[in-house]
């Protein structure tokens, strides 16, 4: 093949430097998409934390902070206060992924065309 190649003037230099070229735009190509993968995978990571977070909130540390309701009630209603805007931060996040995936979600009558 290489002396098909010389026939039009390219030596073999030329064409292994072409495919060295092609092999490293590949490489270069595909990056973006791992960064994206990784990306999503990460978002999916700090998600299950913040629920487990929210989990350890709700099934423990609400829980004892009830024993201050009586003995300490500025500090049980400051607790509380503070629990009510993480919640609804929460469900306001939670809520926005939804309306997220649901715009991004292909409808049934473009499905149906």
């Amino acid at each position: 093949m290489p002396d098909k190649i010389t026939t039009y003037g390219s030596t073999t230099e030329a064409i292994s430097e072409l495919d060295k070229l092609e092999k490293a735009y590949i490489i270069y190509e595909s990056k973006p998409r791992e960064a994206t993968v990784g990306k999503t995978a990460i978002i999916v990571s700090i998600a299950t934390l913040f629920d487990e977070a929210l989990k350890i909130l709700e099934n423990k540390i609400d829980k004892l902070v009830l024993q201050y309701k009586n003995s300490n009630p500025e500090f049980y209603t400051e607790y509380i206060n503070a629990r009510n805007v993480i919640e609804n931060l929460h469900h306001k996040t939670k809520a926005e992924k939804g309306q997220e995936q649901a715009a991004t979600a292909p409808s049934e009558n473009s499905a149906n065309q």
